[in-house]
């Protein structure tokens, strides 16, 4: 496992994995988790992240996420709670938000090149 100690009530990842997998930890810090996991003959990169709650800070996360991902030669996994969201439509209630708020993690997203792995049941984790 894994661990990056929250700081005071708020933040901290944990990443735990059974014995089977073949896990080496690039880096960690209290936003990102970036490790490369093996499997038998299966190989690729999973990134834990817990997006900044403060939103003026979160480009920093995306900028990092970016150039993690323009080394990447294998498949790779992002995972987490980006505290952020692509669209309006992803939201249940609440203040409208302006399109512009979602450019950068868009384009985060984008220049990493990654795609939403789409879910099965309650689309809101705190909703039981």
């Amino acid at each position: 496992m894994v661990i990056v100690e929250p700081l005071g009530l708020s933040g901290g990842l944990v990443v735990l994995w059974k014995d089977s997998y073949s896990v080496s930890v690039l880096s960690s810090d209290k936003r990102i988790i970036d490790l490369e996991v093996k499997f038998g003959s299966i190989r690729f990169f999973l990134t834990c992240v817990y997006g900044d709650p403060v939103v003026a800070k979160r480009h920093d996360v995306w900028d990092r996420l970016v150039a993690i991902g323009l080394v990447r030669d294998k498949a790779w996994v992002l995972a987490g709670d980006f505290n952020e969201l692509m669209a309006n439509e992803e939201k249940s209630g609440g203040a409208v938000h302006s399109d512009s708020s979602f450019w950068d993690f868009r384009n985060m997203a984008q220049n990493c090149n990654i795609r939403e792995i789409c879910f099965t049941g309650n689309c809101l984790s705190w909703g039981g």
